[in-house]
């Protein structure tokens, strides 16, 4: 019943995705600080969407052309155009825009945004693993702190020390470890030697 609910579910209920939600309020907010009235606001978009169309009709379109076409496109005059007060145009242009991308979103444009999303996360995880790889290469290159992990554990299992504190204090300092600390923690979990003749003696 829930799966067929959903499949009848009309285009004004679906739900927006955030991005356009947000794109979509902050876009409003600026529009409100247009003209004084909502009359005078949907006049100036209307003369907003009329002289676009009147600029594609004279201009056509420029994708693909070469930058000197564009120039000699762009001297050709244009009829015709509404006023529109300048310090109002990109509140306006951003709107129409927003409009535009939500009726996409409702004609079946989500793929677009569920794309986005992917896609955000893909490049998260490839920027993780990029890291995660250069990290690697750095501890693991000669001198990098496996190598000394492995030389100082291989120095330990030799048996020639007591024990690993003594291990840690002299072999450290000369395997390049920063601090005592570190290369004492660099024996964690290691086993006793054997045999061992430093215990024997």
């Amino acid at each position: 019943m829930k799966g067929d609910a959903m499949t009848h579910q009309s285009p004004t209920e679906r739900k927006y995705p955030k991005v356009l939600i947000d794109k979509f309020a902050f876009a409003l907010s600026e529009f409100h600080k247009v003209g004084n009235s909502h009359k005078e606001r949907h006049e100036l978009l209307t003369r907003y969407r009329k002289n676009r169309l009147r600029r594609i009709a004279t201009w056509g379109i420029t994708w693909g052309k070469s930058d000197s076409e564009i120039s000699a496109t762009f001297r050709a005059p244009i009829a015709n155009l509404e006023h529109i007060p300048h310090e109002h145009y990109d509140a306006i242009a951003r709107m129409d825009e927003v409009f535009h991308e939500m009726h996409h979103f409702l004609d079946g444009g989500a793929e677009d945004y569920c794309a986005k999303s992917i896609t955000a996360i893909v490049e998260g995880e490839l920027n993780s693993k990029s890291a995660k790889h250069a990290a690697d290469m750095r501890h693991s290159k000669p001198g990098g702190s496996r190598d000394k992990q492995t030389k100082i554990r291989l120095l330990w299992a030799s048996g020639k020390y007591t024990n690993r504190d003594i291990c840690a204090e002299q072999e450290g300092a000369h395997l390049g470890f920063g601090s005592f600390k570190t290369a004492r923690n660099a024996l964690k979990g290691t086993d006793d030697p054997n045999p061992w003749p430093a215990k024997s003696q």
